[in-house]
């Protein structure tokens, strides 16, 4: 399995700026919908290559709640 990241950029003015890397498909909203609900509304989304990608089954979302 690849590694999978979560980072965030707090600028100045309060706005954050979260990019994921190692998600695949529709994994990445998964794993930061809960994240996303506590950081306030969300203005913009901009899907990678990695967002058209198949997830591999027991991959992404399902094995993060998990640990």
């Amino acid at each position: 399995m690849s590694k999978q990241e979560i980072v965030f950029v707090i600028r100045s003015d309060g706005t954050v700026e979260e990019t994921t890397s190692g998600l695949l498909g529709a994994d990445c909203e998964a794993v930061t919908a809960p994240i996303e609900q506590h950081l306030g509304e969300v203005v913009g989304r901009q899907a990678t290559a990695e967002r058209y990608q198949p997830a591999a089954a027991g991959d992404g979302a399902q094995q993060q709640g998990q640990r």
